[in-house]
């Protein structure tokens, strides 16, 4: 038994398992939960066009099209989705109009598929279109619900959706020789697990999303439980194995001594992350067309760019940089645009 119990804390206590045990969880019940959804609430397509519900209390699925929403598709140095929507407002930042964003994040193959929107702006056209706050289950984009539709849909008599380049675009119908109707695809479209939760009476705060809560909260008192157990049972051999992995990598017996050797290694760590992070915005720099980099120069932190570009460029360059940098300086030759900078 004291076995069983030591590999199933060691599974546990392994991060990338633990992620991956979570991740397929969560996918599994969100898949789950698009049938479900399905079979009990209406799915709708929301455009511009006014949404009529025969009783107020009938509860939707909405599908909203490109106009609520703004969608990029990057490849990005960060493996998660959480890491890979910390870039989300950068690489948004002088595309979206003035508002209060939210992010999302989809991974899709090596690259990610990042999406901006305004929650509130959202719900405030949809209650103009009729459909009540309380009446919506859950919310998701056209561009993953549609994506791996080949022909044109359309939605409505002058407007159709169609796959440009692996973004889902508005396009006036008359450009469109091959169409879907957008009701026959509804009729039998399963939902993605990819919602995004601005509703008032979402799912997370139902009845059954509560009971679901109530059940993860017992699961983690088990494991909890199990834990304590398990420490207390190998307590007594701790100090034993402690000393001899300390031996065996000849680490100092002290902690003051091991506390001086993590603070070096955490502070090599972050100076290489700090360079991480420069060098990832230096190459999101947004060169025109003509335009490169003739060098650049990385001397502990300060950084020394050449970037051939018209001179009147200059201002623009230095702006971009101010946003991240320190101590940005330009100048420029007649012909290249030269930068000095540092970061932290």
């Amino acid at each position: 038994m004291k076995q069983f119990f030591s590999k199933f804390y060691d599974k546990l206590n392994s991060m990338e398992l633990a992620t991956k045990i979570a991740m397929a969880a969560d996918k599994f019940y969100d898949r789950f939960n698009s049938i479900r959804q399905h079979k009990r609430s209406k799915i709708i397509f929301v455009d511009t066009s006014p949404v009529y519900l025969l009783e107020e209390t009938q509860m939707v699925n909405i599908i909203l099209s490109p106009r609520f929403y703004w969608v990029r598709k990057e490849a990005l140095p960060v493996k998660y989705i959480f890491q890979a929507k910390e870039y989300a407002p950068s690489l948004f930042e002088g595309i979206v109009k003035e508002g209060n964003y939210s992010y999302k994040a989809i991974k899709n193959g090596d690259k990610f598929i990042l999406f901006a929107y305004d929650a509130k702006a959202i719900l405030e056209e949809l209650e103009r279109l009729g459909v009540k706050s309380s009446q919506i289950d859950n919310i998701y984009f056209a561009q993953t619900e549609f994506l791996d539709n080949s022909a044109a849909i359309k939605i409505d008599a002058k407007s159709a959706l169609i796959n440009q380049n692996e973004k889902l675009i508005k396009v006036p119908l008359s450009l469109t020789q091959k169409h879907k109707e957008i009701s026959k695809i509804l009729s039998f479209h399963i939902l993605s697990p990819h919602k995004i939760k601005i509703g008032k009476f979402n799912r997370f705060y139902e009845k059954k999303g509560v009971m679901g809560i109530v059940y993860i909260l017992l699961f983690l008192i088990l494991i909890l439980f199990i834990d304590i157990w398990y420490t207390s049972s190998i307590k007594n051999d701790f100090k034993a194995e402690e000393q001899k992995i300390l031996t065996s990598y000849s680490l100092p017996s002290t902690s003051l001594q091991l506390n001086a050797m993590i603070g070096e290694y955490e502070a090599i760590n972050s100076a290489q992350s700090a360079f991480r992070n420069a060098v990832s915005y230096l190459f999101r720099t947004p060169l025109g067309e003509n335009e490169r980099f003739e060098s650049i120069k990385i001397d502990e932190n300060k950084i020394s760019l050449i970037i051939r570009a018209q001179i009147t460029q200059e201002g623009r360059y230095k702006s971009y940089y101010d946003k991240f940098f320190k101590d940005v300086s330009s100048k420029n030759d007649g012909k290249n645009i030269i930068i000095e900078m540092r970061y932290e």
